[in-house]
């Protein structure tokens, strides 16, 4: 039997692969904001509450079986038992410890990370414009840190914009005029997770990152505007058909939602 500790995307997934093959998946979760519908899961996959205590280990399993020799105690008061793995889907931390403590500090409280810090308790990216181009030296950039986005497709237009930049066909902004952007989300949005967080806002940030991108252009060199209509009234199908919100691509989410 699996237990599975998370109920977004990552843990479906894992759900539907390992469902063939495992006698009884758990999946735990908390009641998140972006949990899956439990129509996701595979049959043979039931939906529990949050986990309170996993058990001391006994000394041994009973003869034959492979289960960990231990229990799950959950929120309702359930008692999971004879599980085999346990895999942890609850998402991820930042770290960038190759570059070093100038860059990283897991010691600094993420309200005091300075101009320069990019990594403190691994919960955000500091110092990042449109969460791409470090603010002191756009000559570094990233794609893929926002949450809650139909995630490649909006990497696509990050990537974009970060050619565009590189080759000298966008300028970036002054540093000046990114740091007060960033220091608005700061203010709009606070410290943490909810910092990058996307969903309700997705289609208007690749609206204005193709804009900026696509500034000065011809119709010959322009690039994709963002989103087409048509995938936006998909993406809101697929909101309102499977998450409780109901929540549509112009109705951005308050931090308090998904801390």
């Amino acid at each position: 039997m699996v237990l599975l500790i998370g109920g977004s995307a990552s843990s479906s997934d894992i759900a539907k692969e390992v469902g063939p093959i495992a006698k009884k998946v758990w999946q735990s979760t908390r009641g998140g904001f972006m949990d899956g519908p439990e129509s996701w899961l595979p049959p043979n996959a039931t939906r529990v509450p949050g986990i309170v205590e996993f058990t001391a280990l006994e000394e041994s399993a009973p003869e034959g079986s492979t289960a960990i020799p231990g229990k799950v105690v959950l929120a309702d008061g359930q008692v999971l038992e004879g599980i085999d793995r346990v895999v942890i889907a609850t998402g991820f931390h930042f770290t960038l410890p190759f570059f070093g403590s100038e860059f990283q500090s897991d010691d600094i409280p993420r309200e005091e990370a300075d101009e320069n810090i990019l990594v403190t308790d691994g919960t955000m990216l500091h110092n990042l414009h449109k969460d791409i181009f470090y603010i002191p030296d756009p000559t570094l950039a990233f794609t893929g840190i926002p949450f809650y986005t139909a995630t490649f497709s909006l990497f696509e237009f990050q990537a974009i914009a970060i050619a565009a930049a590189f080759s000298g066909q966008a300028e970036i902004p002054p540093t000046e005029d990114m740091r007060t952007e960033y220091l608005g989300r700061i203010n709009e949005k606070g410290y943490g997770k909810p910092f990058h967080t996307l969903i309700g806002q997705d289609v208007e940030y690749a609206k204005n990152l193709m804009a900026w991108v696509n500034k000065g252009r011809d119709d010959a060199t322009k690039k994709t505007d963002g989103y087409s209509q048509e995938w936006i009234n998909l993406r809101d199908e697929f909101m309102n058909t499977y998450f409780r919100t109901g929540l549509k691509t112009n109705e951005p989410v308050g931090k308090d939602a998904v801390e």
